[in-house]
């Protein structure tokens, strides 16, 4: 048997027949500028025969399951059961990356003999689904496009769901806020939690395993069967590069995307979304999938996981909170997975910008918007406190070195049963120039001389100073 190697790498030059091979897009690169080579580069069917005949006992291969990062290969067959030597070719017009196609006798499969292709993948993209293509061109009359394909899924060894920040909004001041989810694993079939940190003591987090029922259903959930793929240019399209040999071989482009076997060749897009396979039906890794699957989509399946339960006490301190959860494991060279808990705590304070401030009372965010660093800015915030009359600010502090905070009680304010302070936030005139736009706001912390949840408020100021 001789060997035909197709290395999706690097263009290794070799003393015979040297071509490309298409591996489609799996939402990873954009496909490069190809120059075409001359239609002598497609092998011509011969009008009167006699023909050869390609048999590909596989043409799709699924390896199940692999992580972002790791390397495969597979070798497929091709057969030449006809009576005339088989021409094999791959073109730069069907690739997106350089490899070779290995040494054949004169370039040509003899009848009887066959030869082997061998593609190699690494995933370099999260996306859960996978899949690259391959085309090789052949003399065969009946069997003109071979479409090569390598499937799978990308798994995750810890997944948290729904995600990596939960969000709490505004919680409530009268019980705390509970919040659920879930973090499995799609590569292991069990792993333990052995410890779970937090970064306050007002968030804690209970769990427990999933059950079988549990883990269906968050595979429904994490990997949606119903959307149409991420990036449709995976499916190979032949109409997108012609056969030029098949106006001389008197075929039809239009009506050829049908080889010997009766399989379609080419991959139409609108079939590219259809998920109609019974789940318990998925091909395992490594058999063959019938020509009916070849554009249902593979996706992990959670295996392993816990049920996730955060509870944020309502005593946490008054204003903007970010903390996080760090679960570790006993999986083996797998880091510990970070959540994020984000939300507000209202309490009885009441906020409202003067000016062309905006004030934000959801995510506790001042927007000062832009201005120039040489003139500065000052903007004053109103502070509302209700129902603490010997409520006191005592100190200020900014991670911004160029804002400046200062709180002032309005002693002139007369309201029921509250209190008003007016917060001056300034980058003064000739400061350096900040910009401290979103994601990246500056974080202001107001201390006062009460205890618990008021003993501290957090609130953040966005601007660009330049």
């Amino acid at each position: 048997m001789q060997t035909l190697r197709i290395a999706l790498a690097a263009l290794i030059p070799i003393a015979a027949l040297a071509a490309t091979i298409y591996i489609g897009r799996s939402g990873e690169q954009p496909a490069p500028t190809v120059t075409r080579r001359p239609n002598y580069d497609i092998p011509v069917p011969s009008k009167t025969g006699p023909h050869p005949k390609a048999v590909v006992p596989e043409k799709v291969y699924n390896f199940g399951v692999m992580r972002q990062g790791e390397e495969g290969s597979h070798v497929f067959v091709i057969r030449n059961e006809g009576e005339a030597p088989l021409e094999l070719v791959a073109r730069p017009e069907d690739t997106t990356c350089q490899c070779t196609v290995g040494k054949l006798e004169d370039g040509k499969l003899m009848p009887g003999q066959s030869t082997t292709i061998e593609l190699k993948w690494k995933i370099k993209s999260p996306n859960p689904y996978f899949e690259h293509s391959a085309i090789v061109r052949t003399n065969d009359p009946k069997n003109s496009s071979i479409v090569l394909r390598i499937r799978g899924a990308v798994g995750k060894d810890l997944l948290i769901y729904p995600l990596q920040t939960w969000e709490c909004g505004t919680i409530s001041e009268d019980e705390p806020t509970v919040l659920k989810g879930s973090i499995h694993s799609d590569i292991h079939d069990s792993f333990k939690i052995t410890k779970i940190e937090t970064s306050s003591k007002y968030v804690s987090v209970e769990y427990r395993p999933l059950t079988a029922a549990e883990l269906e259903e968050l595979k429904r959930k994490v990997y949606p069967l119903t959307e149409d793929p991420p990036d449709e240019s995976m499916y190979l399209d032949e109409r997108a590069h012609p056969d030029p040999g098949a106006k001389e071989a008197g075929r039809s482009t239009a009506g050829s995307d049908r080889n010997s076997d009766g399989e379609t060749a080419r991959a139409d897009k609108t079939e590219a979304a259809e998920i109609d396979r019974p789940e318990d039906s998925s091909p395992q890794a490594g058999e063959p999938t019938e020509p009916s699957t070849i554009r249902k989509r593979i996706v992990p399946t959670p295996k392993s996981g816990y049920h996730l339960e955060v509870t944020v006490s309502n005593e946490i301190p008054v204003g903007t909170f970010r903390e996080t959860v760090t679960i570790h494991t006993d999986l083996p060279n797998v880091p510990p997975a970070t959540l994020v808990i984000r939300g507000r705590r209202a309490g009885p304070l009441e906020f409202a910008a003067l000016g062309d401030a905006r004030w934000y009372p959801d995510p506790m965010l001042l927007r000062m918007g832009r201005f120039s660093a040489k003139q500065g800015k000052t903007v004053t915030l109103l502070l509302y406190v209700k129902d603490v009359p010997d409520f006191r600010i005592t100190a200020s502090e900014s991670d911004e070195p160029v804002l400046h905070i200062v709180p002032e009680l309005d002693e002139a304010f007369k309201g029921n049963n509250r209190l008003r302070y007016r917060v001056r936030i300034s980058v003064p005139a000739n400061s350096p120039p900040a910009d401290r736009a979103l994601p990246n706001p500056a974080n202001v912390v107001l201390r006062t001389n009460q205890q618990g949840p008021l003993s501290t408020i957090n609130f953040r100021v966005e601007f660009v100073a330049d």
